[in-house]
C-alpha cells in the first residue's frame, strides 16, 4: 500500500470523492438561472465587483487565494470528488486513469485528517486517519483488509499548509480553462456565479489527445468555489476514451473528523500493508488538474 502517498495526498493533490455531509449550505440542489422560479423569488445575478472576475473572465490566481484562505480560516472542510472513465476497446490502456472516488475531511482545531479512495474498478478501497501523531491505514482490496500505522511529527503550521494545499484542489488547473461568466444559480438561499468552458488550453496524459472538453465552475459571492465539472473526450492510445471529473467542497466550517470504526484494529496491527498492483493515486486521480 502507498501509505505516505495517500497521506501525503491531502498537501499534493490538484483532488478530490463524493456528495456527502453537510454541504457549504447544505444538500439541496441548483435553481434555474432565467425568469426566476414563478414564486417570487428573485432570478439569481452573477457576481459583480470583486477581484476574482476580469471581465467576463475570471482571475484564477485571485479566486485561488480567496477560496483556500475562506477554507484554512474556516478550521474545517470536506472535499468530495469523483472520476468517471471510459474506453472503448476491450482491452484497459496502460496508464489508464481508473474511476474512482475520493474524499477528504481536514479539522483544525484537533489536527484530524481523513482521506479515502475507493477504486471502483479494482474493488479497492484505502483510507487513511491522521490524529494524534499516529497515521492509521486500512486497505481492502479482493475481499481482504489490511491494517498499519505510523508516527507523524507535523507542526500546526504544517497542518494548515496541508490544508490550504487540498482546498486548491482543481482551482489551481482552472486557468488551463477558458472560462467565461454563464449567468447564475441559487443553491439554499445563495446565488452562485456560474461559469463554463468548451476550450482546455492545458495538456492532459489521459486523454493524450483532447478532441472535446467542457467545464463548469460553481462560485459563491465570497470568491469560494463550491463546485467543478470537468468532462475530456479523445484518444488514448489508439482508443477513444472519456474522463470526467466533479469535485465538491462541503461543510466548510461544518466538518468533524470522527475516529473510524476500525482504528483500534489499526493501531494494535503492527502489520505492513504491501504495494498495490493496480491502484491509482488520489493524487493522480487529479491528473493535474
Amino acid at each position: 500500500m502507498q501509505r505516505r502517498t495517500l497521506l501525503a495526498s491531502a498537501a499534493t493533490l490538484a483532488t478530490a470523492g463524493l456528495a456527502g455531509c453537510s454541504g457549504l449550505g447544505g444538500d439541496g440542489g441548483y435553481g434555474g438561472g432565467n425568469g426566476g422560479d414563478g414564486d417570487g423569488t428573485p432570478t439569481p445575478v452573477p457576481a459583480s465587483d470583486v477581484e476574482w472576475r476580469e471581465g467576463d473572465g475570471l482571475n484564477v490566481e485571485v479566486l485561488l487565494e480567496s477560496h483556500t484562505t475562506a477554507l484554512v480560516e474556516a478550521g474545517s472542510f470536506r472535499v468530495v470528488s469523483t472520476a468517471d472513465t471510459s474506453h472503448d476497446g476491450d482491452e484497459r490502456p496502460k496508464d489508464w486513469l481508473f474511476s474512482q472516488t475520493y474524499e477528504s475531511r481536514f479539522e483544525l482545531e484537533r489536527e484530524r485528517q481523513f482521506l479515502e479512495q475507493d477504486l471502483t474498478e479494482l474493488e479497492e478501497t484505502q483510507t487513511a486517519y491522521v490524529a494524534d501523531g499516529t497515521a492509521l491505514y486500512r486497505i481492502e482490496k479482493d475481499g481482504e483488509v489490511q491494517y498499519s500505522s505510523e508516527p507523524v511529527e507535523r507542526t500546526t503550521a504544517e497542518f494548515k499548509k496541508a490544508m490550504e494545499q487540498e482546498a486548491g484542489a482543481g482551482v489551481r488547473g482552472l486557468d488551463q480553462w477558458a472560462l467565461s461568466v454563464d449567468g447564475a444559480v441559487a443553491r439554499d438561499g445563495r446565488e452562485l456565479t456560474r461559469f463554463v468552458a468548451d476550450e482546455f488550453t492545458g495538456e492532459r496524459g489521459i486523454p493524450s489527445e483532447i478532441e472535446s472538453a467542457s467545464a463548469e465552475v460553481l462560485i459563491d459571492s465570497d470568491g469560494v468555489v463550491r463546485s467543478i465539472s470537468q468532462t475530456w473526450e479523445g484518444t488514448h492510445e489508439e482508443q477513444s476514451v472519456t474522463v470526467g471529473v466533479d469535485i465538491e467542497f462541503q461543510g466548510v466550517g461544518e466538518t468533524t473528523v470522527a475516529e473510524p470504526e476500525w482504528a483500534d484494529e489499526a493501531r494494535s496491527s503492527g502489520g505492513t500493508a504491501t504495494e498495490s498492483d493496480g491502484s491509482n493515486t488520489s493524487g493522480k486521480l487529479r491528473g493535474g488538474l
